[in-house]
């Protein structure tokens, strides 16, 4: 963010620098190439010299730079090393692990906890309040909301095993692991996990199958008409 904010200013044209030195901090976020910046330092004003000496420092190969082939290293190291590198950031399915298995796990724990109250619910038509003295008719039984939350939980469990068929697919490609032909030192009568990445393929085809929504448009009535919109809830947590 430093670096972005910083080249957004400097391209305002009114900093005195050449375009070259634009250009080298935009070519280093591209390639997710950071200078090590201390947390402690800035005083929230005057230029915030002692932060962006630090970013400079690393732009100009000295002190430590952070990139995602190497880590943390030597800034210079880190600058020859992908200045030579055809590849300097990995794919999606490695990179934005946290974005998309966050958001998974994020919704397992929604779903969860829509599950978890309403298991705990009273869900009797009529409900009978006996310390009020009353009985109503309700709908409480409707088992909308579960339903929609299966729904959505499904679509999670796709997206993981999505990116997971994926990251099995580059680790057992030699073209993109630079790793022997499905892991295995002599090819042709050995396998290795080549049938292993099919299974992985097939269930995903499976989970594409099953997370197109249960409850959408699958309500019919029953009852003579009387319930006349259901949730089909059951077909949502079943997907087979």
């Amino acid at each position: 963010m430093l670096m972005a904010l910083r080249c957004n200013v400097l391209a305002k044209g009114y900093s005195g620098v050449t375009l070259k030195v634009i250009s080298q901090i935009v070519d280093a976020v591209n390639a997710s190439c950071l200078p090590w910046v201390p947390e402690k330092g800035t005083v929230g004003a005057s230029g915030d010299l002692a932060p962006l000496a630090h970013l400079a420092l690393g732009m100009m190969g000295e002190g430590k730079m952070w990139s995602p082939k190497c880590g943390w290293g030597d800034a210079k190291y880190v600058a020859d090393d992908h200045r030579f590198c055809n590849r300097v950031q990995d794919a999606y399915t490695l990179r934005c692990v946290p974005q998309v298995h966050g958001i998974v796990n994020d919704t397992v724990d929604f779903v969860r906890g829509i599950i978890t109250t309403e298991i705990n619910s009273a869900t009797d038509n009529p409900m009978v309040f006996a310390d009020r003295g009353e009985i109503i008719s309700g709908g409480n039984f409707h088992g909308e909301y579960p339903a929609k939350a299966l729904d959505y939980l499904a679509i999670g469990i796709h997206e993981i095993a999505n990116m997971s068929e994926r990251r099995i697919e580059r680790l057992v490609n030699s073209a993109y692991s630079e790793l022997p032909g499905f892991l295995v030192k002599n090819g042709g009568l050995h396998n290795g996990f080549m049938v292993a990445h099919c299974t992985a393929a097939s269930l995903v085809r499976r989970t594409t199958a099953c997370v197109s929504p249960s409850t959408r448009s699958n309500s019919l009535t029953t009852s003579g008409g009387q319930e006349d919109h259901v949730s089909m809830g059951g077909w949502a947590a079943r997907r087979r």
